[in-house]
């Protein structure tokens, strides 16, 4: 979300004298914003936004800034609200769109979500975060091959996000094809990787791309990898059930799986959809 320019207040000075005399209170009310949501205080921020909003009342910005904390709360309704006024009073603002599209997105309404990225791509043609939410609301949709185009827009844009050279790693495996290319993502995805979640969840997809290969030996060690950083991968457990099914291992099939589905009820669903079952 945008930080309002602090010039707005410089703004007021200039506009007049009575304006002036407030500006000390405006000052302390981006003060307390700022140092609320640096600290995770969310409602001090909203506080000090909306005692800014009653003197500025169409001011956009400041709208997207209050809108963003009640999104970090997650009030989405009151980040909608807020969003929604924004775009009213600026309705060529990009921003105001994607900030909207991702709390559409969390509702898990991909319909509207995915015409406020249209709308904020169509203004922004390399809006990169529209791009990566965007192919997110058409991964749940299904709708892969529109992902993937989104996701090669944004890695074209930005040839080192691992998060997307994932997501493409992964789309590709789902589909089963271009398997190359998707092993060659997820390569570079593991090196860029900077944390054990990121690299965790990579070796999940390139182990799902060794598996669709048929490389089982290289899948399982990938699970194994994904495991050992991030133990409560229930998915990855599945999966690497899946995979020791196809080398006849059944003990330790049996085993994963058992565990995966403890762990989560729901953790084979994926596979089970693309009729890949032990």
């Amino acid at each position: 979300m945008r930080k309002a320019s602090f010039l707005v207040i410089l703004a007021l000075v200039l506009s007049g004298s009575s304006r002036a005399e407030n500006l000390a209170a405006i000052t302390k009310l981006f003060n307390q914003a700022g140092e609320g949501e640096q600290s995770g205080d969310f409602d001090s921020a909203i506080a000090a936004y909306t005692g800014i909003l009653a003197a500025r009342p169409t001011d956009e910005a400041v709208l997207l800034d209050r809108g963003g904390a009640y999104a970090e709360k997650k009030d989405f309704d009151h980040a909608l609200a807020d969003f929604s006024q924004a775009i009213k009073l600026k309705p060529n603002d990009a921003m105001a769109y994607n900030d909207r599209g991702i709390i559409y997105l969390s509702l898990q309404d991909q319909t509207r979500a995915i015409a406020d990225f249209n709308t904020a791509l169509k203004l922004n043609p390399d809006f990169a975060s529209a791009l990566g939410y965007r192919a997110i609301a058409y991964d749940f949709k299904r709708d892969l091959t529109r992902a993937l185009a989104d996701y090669s827009a944004l890695i074209k844009l930005q040839p080192d996000n691992e998060d997307a050279l994932n997501a493409r790693c992964w789309d590709r495996a789902w589909l089963n094809r271009e398997l190359d290319g998707a092993l060659a993502d997820c390569n570079v995805a593991l090196k860029n990787a900077g944390d054990r979640r990121t690299a965790a969840a990579v070796r999940d997809s390139r182990g799902f791309v060794y598996f669709r290969k048929g490389d089982f030996d290289k899948a399982i060690t990938d699970y194994d990898a994904a495991l050992k950083l991030s133990p409560q991968m229930a998915e990855s457990l599945y999966r690497r059930g899946l995979a020791k099914a196809k080398k006849g291992d059944r003990d330790g099939a049996r085993a994963d799986i058992a565990t995966a589905l403890t762990m989560d009820p729901h953790a084979g669903d994926d596979m089970v959809e693309l009729g890949l079952k032990p």
